[in-house]
């Protein structure tokens, strides 16, 4: 915890007071972020990334066998949580490819963007790409056998279909957004996919990364060729 007390200049005022408190999560986030140097004095404690606290709910196993009989219907599955502007596109063609390749039942795709905000823009989008699509807030909805994606526009579900997926994908990585919580999906057992950019929890993707639970792609179309294509053999 940096806690700091001091006078200095803030929006072009002068001799303003600031003080306050600041966590960091790991040292070597203490050079990027004690910038405020002369003017504060400062006492810096490491206090770990709570992310690594993962603690799964109780039941699962339950919502995980749920959301299998209610929307995969037997088929596999791989889900791609917290996407952004700029990946949904190459999650789309990384689909459309295992579709072409795969014989029988291509597996289905859950996409969940990480904003809900964009749910509608993302829907509007995939109607104009021509795919049979079927949206998670729709309770008539069906997923069949022609249906590629399922789009995960709902909050607070995400856990529960990295549960019951093949294969998870953790957005903000292929765009340089700086990634979201792989931890989930790994504390779950799944295999990891993500893009290079992990500036947001690089301890989390070092670790996993080291102990072989973490696959990371440069660009998607190495989506296909991944733990994900592989997954669907």
């Amino acid at each position: 915890v940096l806690t700091f007390d001091g006078v200095g200049s803030v929006a072009g005022r002068s001799n303003v007071r600031i003080r306050g408190t600041l966590t960091v999560t790991a040292s070597g986030a203490i050079s990027g972020t004690v910038t405020l140097g002369e003017l504060l004095s400062a006492c810096v404690e490491v206090t770990g990334n709570v992310k690594f606290d993962v603690s799964l709910p109780a039941d699962i196993e339950v919502r995980a066998e749920e959301v299998r009989k209610r929307w995969a219907g037997g088929r596999q599955c791989w889900v791609a949580g917290s996407t952004h502007p700029g990946e949904e596109k190459q999650l789309l063609e990384a689909q459309r490819r295992l579709a072409s390749e795969r014989a029988g039942i291509p597996p289905l795709l859950v996409m969940a963007p990480r904003h809900p905000e964009r749910f509608d823009a993302v829907a509007q989008w995939l109607g104009r790409e021509g795919v049979s699509f079927v949206r998670r807030s729709d309770a008539s909805a069906v997923v069949d056998a022609g249906t590629q994606v399922l789009l995960l526009d709902t909050l607070g579900e995400l856990l529960g279909f990295y549960a019951a997926g093949d294969v998870a994908y953790v957005g903000g990585s292929l765009v340089p957004v700086g990634g979201h919580n792989l931890l989930e999906p790994a504390s779950l057992g799944k295999p990891v996919v993500s893009g290079p950019h992990h500036f947001n929890s690089p301890a989390a993707a070092s670790r996993l990364g080291a102990c072989g639970a973490l696959q990371v792609i440069h660009d998607g179309s190495a989506l296909a060729d991944a733990e994900i294509g592989r997954a669907h053999v």
